[in-house]
């Protein structure tokens, strides 16, 4: 990844109060009670209604302010709670404690009590004191909060709505800078927390008893994290986001980083750990464009360190793909950029053995500023397919680490330091209803709503009320069972079922049987896909038949899932000449398709000398000879490296019949 390059304007308050530029280097300081008063003249000309004037969105999109000063300051993260409270991250110690600054002010806020216009009118404190809370995730009688250097569960044990005990579940992660620490903590489809690593990682252990004991630490270089929220279970994933991750009911992830606004996770770890020839990098991809390549359009006066830079992205944040549908072939897909005050929608379509996304054909961003304040730097669903924007509301959004010498230390740094909002960006005039999930009835109901945010809120009241341990009423089971059976249930509602009844151990034989067989293509790759418990690096729930079977199905997308199945669970034991067979016919069908030649290439040593021993071409298998040039090379490098005789063998063995057919 590259090193953060953004620098916003960074303007006085007194130059920003008057609409004027000041120069990077100003020629005198100001006084205290000057920039006291020109701080306070900065705020009132930045109010959320001034603010508002300001903001232009999508034609057929509304703006409203969801919550503001002082219910919510410095808002940097936020996530629903399945009682349809909002819970806000604050970071008002943003971008460091000011010099001398020894106390922490972070906080954790509980909006509650919306009305039909979608303003909360109830903010109550439940933490404070944290030191730089990065992202939070309501769970149970609490909330799990990533912070400086941990993860922890901040319990409320007499049910008054504040933390009464702050239990430390992991620590080791990096806190060399402000920006660049763990974050994001997501309850996903299949039951377990990920974690993004905020590109600096760290060696993470398990202080919690309730996790399991490992003998050294976790190093995290490269990766996310991932754990289970009931105890046992932590790992890494594939994945390197620095602040941002979103994951949809398919358990697709995406994270993010400044230059880079859309990065899935691809691969699964364990094919990476499994070949010599990967690396974490090999398992994540640039689903938007990124660097130079990517687009922005800002309408306030946005500045960058490197002019270079300038209408790119260079501070993307919040990613945001749940799932919002545009037709049967594509998504929408949101990212913020804080320095150009903007956030951009971009189209998520498959194609090839990828997700692309594109941003909208409109010189207009999706929603933009032209008040250099406004600062979205997350996103969260909203109810009936609408969108939550968390704004900052600062001067300056980037961090001294990365600017000028003479701009470290800019009496500016923490201006906005009372302010923040959240705006809610619906369908115009739309009434907004409450969504909560308040009971067992209630989460089955929601599971298949057209909502998404409902669906959402459903999966996280299970997880949270039940476990493989403390499996939930025979009802709850039959009920979820019936849905997975029904043709009329939508394909995304069917997915979180599954994953919810494999993570119980209640998914059936005869249940996977019919999900491997779904009309929905992405049903049948999330099922071949599928691991026992949903366990990260867990055993295939499909038997090798069924995968193989898999590997003949008529969507590419399910093909490539079988693969990575067999890829990650396969050993020479299995290996047969069907098998090495149809792994052949795959590479010339899909020839096109990079990650399943990447995953072809990807077979354990024993598999690759067969491969290539099928594979080279003779005048007696002249078809193979549309094989791909990488595939042939990935397994000559792999079994080269794990018997050069075998290597030299089979091309000297090829070289004498084929030479002779020219």
């Amino acid at each position: 990844m590259k090193r953060p390059s953004k620098l916003n304007r960074i303007v006085a308050g007194i130059a920003i109060a008057a609409g004027s530029t000041v120069s990077t280097v100003p020629a005198e300081q100001p006084t205290e009670n000057s920039l006291a008063s020109a701080n306070q003249a900065a705020i009132t000309s930045h109010s959320p209604e001034a603010s508002l004037e300001n903001l232009k969105v999508r034609e057929g999109l509304e703006v409203r302010l969801a919550a503001a000063e002082p219910d919510v300051v410095d808002p940097v993260s936020a996530a629903w709670n399945p009682d349809g409270k909002l819970w806000v991250v604050e970071m008002p110690d943003y971008p460091q404690p000011k010099p001398g600054q020894t106390e922490r002010h972070g906080r954790i806020r509980v909006l509650s009590d919306r009305d039909s216009n979608g303003r909360f009118h109830t903010s109550v404190t439940f933490a404070d004191g944290l030191d730089f809370a990065t992202g939070v995730l309501p769970w149970r009688d609490g909330a799990i909060v990533t912070m400086a250097g941990e993860i922890a569960f901040l319990r409320d044990e007499d049910g008054d709505g504040r933390m009464d005990t702050h239990e430390t579940w992991f620590k080791g992660f990096k806190t060399d800078n402000e920006q660049l620490r763990a974050n994001h903590p997501k309850l996903a489809p299949d039951g377990y927390v990920y974690v993004a690593n905020g590109l600096r990682g760290g060696e993470i252990t398990a202080v919690d008893p309730r996790f399991d004991e490992r003998p050294q630490p976790l190093k995290l270089h490269g990766r996310d994290f991932v754990f289970d929220p009931h105890g046992g279970y932590w790992g890494t994933v594939s994945g390197n986001s620095q602040f941002g991750l979103t994951i949809d009911g398919f358990n697709r992830r995406f994270g993010c980083s400044n230059r880079n606004p859309a990065i899935e996770s691809v691969l699964s770890i364990d094919v990476v750990d499994r070949d010599p020839f990967l690396t974490p990098g090999d398992a994540i991809t640039d689903v938007g464009k990124s660097g130079f390549e990517s687009e922005v359009h800002p309408i306030s006066n946005a500045w960058t360190t490197s002019n270079l830079h300038a209408g790119q992205f260079s501070a993307a944040c919040g990613v945001t793909a749940p799932g919002w549908a545009i037709d049967n072939a594509s998504e929408w897909l949101l990212v913020c950029e804080p320095t150009g005050s903007l956030v951009q929608r971009q189209r998520l379509q498959w194609g090839d053995g990828e997700w692309h996304s594109e941003r909208e054909e409109n010189e207009a961003e999706w929603l933009a500023s032209s008040d250099d304040w406004f600062r979205a730097v997350d996103l969260v669903p909203d109810v009936d397919g609408g969108v939550l924007v968390i704004d900052m509301a600062r001067a300056v959004i980037e961090h001294p680490q990365w600017v000028p010498v003479e701009l470290k230390n800019r009496p500016d740094t923490w201006d906005g330091i009372t302010l923040g909002r959240i705006w809610q960006v619906h369908t115009t005039d739309k009434q907004i209803n409450s969504v909560a999930v308040r009971d067992d009835a209630g989460a089955i109901a929601a599971i298949v709503s057209d909502d998404l945010l409902s669906r959402m809120l459903a999966s996280e009241y299970l997880y949270a009320h039940y476990s493989a341990d403390v499996p939930p009423p025979s009802k709850v089971i039959e009920s979820l069972g019936d849905m997975l059976a029904d043709e009329k249930i939508a394909g995304e509602s069917k997915s979180r079922i599954a994953l919810l009844l494999n993570r119980w151990g209640a998914l059936t034989p005869q249940q996977y049987s019919s999900l491997l067989h779904d009309k929905h293509a992405r049903v049948r790759a999330m099922a071949v896909k599928m691991r026992q418990d949903n366990r990260v690096d867990g055993s295939s729930v499909a038997a090798m038949p069924m995968l193989m079977s898999a590997l003949d199905d008529a969507e590419l997308v399910v093909r490539q899932a079988a693969l990575e199945s067999l890829v990650a669970s396969v050993d020479a034991s299995q290996l047969t000449d069907a098998i090495v067979a149809r792994l052949v016919s795959l590479a010339v069908q899909d020839r096109d398709a990079p990650w399943i030649l990447k995953l072809l290439t990807a077979f354990p040593d024993a598999f690759a000398s067969e491969l290539l021993a099928a594979s080279l071409p003779t005048p007696a298998s002249t078809a193979t000879a549309v094989i791909p040039t990488s595939v042939f090379e990935g397994w000559m490098r792999r079994v080269a490296a794990k018997d050069p005789q075998r290597a030299t063998e089979l091309l000297a063995k090829w070289l004498a019949e084929a030479m002779p057919a020219g």
